[in-house]
């Protein structure tokens, strides 16, 4: 699952505000609503954990106890679009 992107994902696009992403999530957890999960992962960033809550939150089904956090999880960023980042600021 992806999370709430940020202009560092964009950078060359009209930024979007986070609201817009947020309700994605909030659609994506209402369509898997009757999904049973037994287990829930995110990276440890911030906005992959609230995308993961979000999503959870609209569960017919018991929820995991809790969202586990693992570095791993974390996207490799290709160096071009570390390099568009730069020349964007």
């Amino acid at each position: 699952m992806y999370h709430v992107p940020t202009m560092y994902h964009v950078p060359h696009q009209i930024p979007i505000s986070y609201d817009f992403y947020c309700v994605q999530a909030v659609l994506l957890g209402k369509h898997m609503a009757d999904e049973k999960f037994t287990r829930a992962y995110a990276s440890d960033l911030s906005r992959a954990y609230k995308t993961a809550e979000l999503i959870l939150k609209h569960s017919k089904h018991a929820r995991p106890a809790k969202i586990i956090k693992d570095v791993r999880l974390r996207e490799k960023v290709p160096l071009i679009q570390i390099l568009a980042f730069l020349e964007y600021l």
